[in-house]
């Protein structure tokens, strides 16, 4: 885990949080290790389901219940299932 990959995941959420952003859903996996540590760091709620297609739908659910952003965290393979909870 490069330092680096951290410092741009805790600017990405930081950014994230100055745009209100409280949560976070996904999985952690070995590409996305930096960022989940990042997001460790960050103080934002990380919520880690059990598949990728859970976290699309809590993600969207989230939104759609508390009218606030939600970050759905995913590497390329996860999105395909995700994207047919949109």
């Amino acid at each position: 885990m490069s330092l680096t990959s951290v410092a741009a995941g805790q600017a990405m959420f930081s950014t994230l949080k100055s745009l209100g952003v409280t949560h976070v859903f996904g999985m952690p996996g070995t590409q996305t290790v930096p960022l989940f540590e990042a997001l460790r760091q960050s103080g934002l709620h990380t919520v880690v389901p059990t598949h990728e297609l859970a976290a699309s739908f809590m993600a969207g659910a989230f939104y759609r219940v508390a009218g606030r952003p939600a970050v759905l965290l995913t590497i390329l393979c996860g999105i395909v299932l995700a994207r047919s909870a949109g």
